[in-house]
Order: structure tokens, then C-alpha cells, then sequence
């Protein structure tokens, strides 16, 4: 890319190398001048403990054949990207290089003073810096990618682990609250409802084929009710062997009822050899936060189960439903 901000011909080439011996000369002084800034800069000098002077002089010193390169070509541009990474690596801020380019010149100036024999011309050597530089700096951008990438990532990530259900992928207990406690923050939110639904008989699964069989069977039944929900709605795992759905925009406990019911009968899960109980709590009669609707979910849940299991109650109501006696 900087190749094509500054241009670079066969003749540029050619005369930088054949003022090689000049451009030796000026970058014996920038190093000696680099190595006396670096150690008088508070800025560098942590740096110097970490690379030391004599690395740091070497790393200068090599640099030089990198300028004689041609900065066309990939292998002379990888060169000047890999200083930009021994950079990064070393704690060398970006701004270091103005503070080079100063050095480099004032070295340059120095040396035409004493001698301007076999000397480039300067706004040949002005213009290898800059190329050179650019990559350089394409490093430093190239790695503040990989950085801002690799934070996206992990943002995304913690956001997951934070909300969702790690073993089946849908929402987890703290997503379900957040949801339920937005919805109530606007007083104007329709009633709605949230469902706990456990799994009769799913102990077994762990205990005669082992708890991967049985997280297996977790994913696909939390895969099934997912498909079955409106877009919505939301279902979670709260625990074990416990999911829950929180329905919004509800009017009628009945048409809840009748939902659920249809809903767990469709599911089906003689094909695991278990059943299910559910338990319902009304928003907002029985509360407007998770734990409230939880708890009253719960106690008709475990009503339910107490009728013998395969049920669905709602909190308050001395009614259940039977899912059992719908399936053939």
C-alpha cells in the first residue's frame, strides 16, 4: 500500500545502492545519535532495560540494509514490517519514529557538513524513509486490529457465557431476569407469564446411559421447544433438568394454558422415556420481578407433580391439566 502513496523506479534503486557507502556513513551517526536519545528520553529508557542497549544498536544497525533494499518488493517490505513488530513487542511507541526521522536527518546534516562526498541526495533518502516507515507502520495498524478483533471476539464471548445456557445455548437464568425486569420497567407492559417446565423421570437417563446421553437429550428438547416458540417469547434452562418460558403479550391465563399444553403434548418425550410438569405464574398478579414469578411458578409446578406428575398448573388455581391422557 505505501508503494503506491510514493513512487519508487528502477532509478531510485539504482542510485541508492550506488551511494551505499554514504548512506553507511549517515547511519553510523543515526545510531549513535538514537542510542544517546533513547537513554536521555524518560520515554525510551524502560525500553532499554527491556532490549538493552547493545540489542537496541543492533537492531538500528541492521536496519540499514533494509534502506539499501528495494522497497517494491515483498521480501524488503516484510523486513521493514517485522521492525514495526519487534516494536510493538520491545514497547516502542509510533512516536518514536519522529523522533528517529529527526535523528536520521540531523545525522544526515551532520555527515554533509563534514563530508558531502558519496552522499545521496536527500529527498531520494526522504522519500526510502518514508516507504520505509509506512510499512513500519502498517505493522503497528495491522496489530491494532488484531487487537480491537480479538476484543470484539471476546466481548462477544463473555456476552454469551453471561446469557446464555453454556450446554444447550438458550437463554440462562440472569438472561431470563434481565428480560422479565426490562418488560416490567414499562407500566404500560400487557400481561404475560412465565412457565416452568420439568423433566419426569430424567434421572434415569444419567443414571443408566451417563450424563453426556442425558446433555444430549438436554440440547435436543431445548432445540425442539426453540423451533416450537414464537420468535417473541423466551426459553431458558434455569438448572439441571429445568427450562422455563417467559411468554409476553398474554391476555387470557386459559390461552396460556391451552398453549403450553399443546406445546409440551407436541413435544412429546415418551421418546426418551421421561414427561414433564409445568408450573404458571401471571404477570403482573403474582409479581413483577423473575424471583416473584419464579417462586409462584414453582409452587404450582411441584402441585402439579404432586397429582401425580404430567401436569400443568397455574399459581392460585386448585385446577390441572393433563398431558398424558392427550398422548396415545
Amino acid at each position: 500500500m505505501s508503494n503506491l502513496l510514493l513512487p519508487w523506479s528502477d532509478q531510485d534503486q539504482a542510485l541508492i545502492t550506488q551511494y551505499c557507502a554514504g548512506l553507511e556513513r549517515i547511519h553510523q551517526q543515526f545510531v549513535a545519535h538514537a542510542l544517546e536519545v533513547a537513554s536521555t528520553n524518560p520515554l525510551f529508557r524502560d525500553t532499554l532495560k527491556t532490549m538493552t542497549p547493545n540489542r537496541f544498536k543492533a537492531h538500528l544497525s541492521s536496519h540499514l540494509s533494509t534502506l539499501l533494499g528495494d522497497p517494491r518488493t515483498p521480501e524488503i517490505r516484510a523486513r521493514s514490517a517485522s521492525v514495526g513488530w519487534a516494536h510493538i513487542r520491545a514497547g516502542i511507541p509510533p512516536s518514536w519514529y519522529l523522533v528517529l526521522y529527526n535523528t536520521y536527518f540531523k545525522s544526515y546534516h551532520d555527515e554533509q557538513d563534514a563530508d558531502a562526498t558519496d552522499l545521496p541526495p536527500l529527498p531520494l533518502v526522504r522519500r526510502r524513509w518514508v516507504l520505509d516507515v509506512a510499512d513500519t507502520l502498517d505493522a503497528y495498524d495491522q496489530n491494532a486490529q488484531a487487537i480491537l478483533d480479538a476484543m470484539t471476539y471476546r466481548v462477544q464471548d463473555l456476552e454469551t457465557f453471561a446469557y446464555r445456557d453454556p450446554l444447550t445455548g438458550v437463554a440462562n437464568r440472569r438472561a431470563v431476569e434481565e428480560a422479565i425486569e426490562h418488560y416490567a420497567s414499562d407500566p404500560q407492559s400487557p400481561p404475560g407469564a412465565l412457565v416452568l417446565i420439568d423433566l419426569d423421570g430424567f434421572k434415569i437417563i444419567n443414571d443408566t446411559q451417563g450424563h453426556p446421553a442425558g446433555d444430549e437429550v438436554l440440547r435436543q428438547i431445548a432445540t425442539r421447544i426453540a423451533a416450537a416458540m414464537l420468535s417473541s417469547d423466551l426459553l431458558g434452562r434455569i438448572g439441571g433438568d429445568e427450562f422455563c418460558l417467559w411468554l409476553k403479550h398474554r391476555e387470557r391465563p386459559t390461552d396460556v394454558v391451552s398453549e403450553v399444553q399443546q406445546l409440551l403434548i407436541n413435544l412429546d418425550l415418551r421418546q426418551y422415556g421421561i414427561g414433564c410438569s409445568a408450573g404458571i405464574s401471571w404477570y403482573p398478579k403474582n409479581g413483577q420481578k423473575f424471583r416473584d414469578l419464579y417462586f409462584e411458578a414453582d409452587v404450582a409446578l411441584y402441585a402439579a407433580k404432586r397429582q401425580g406428575k404430567g401436569r400443568i398448573m397455574v399459581s392460585g388455581s386448585p385446577d390441572s391439566f393433563s398431558l398424558t391422557k392427550h398422548l396415545s
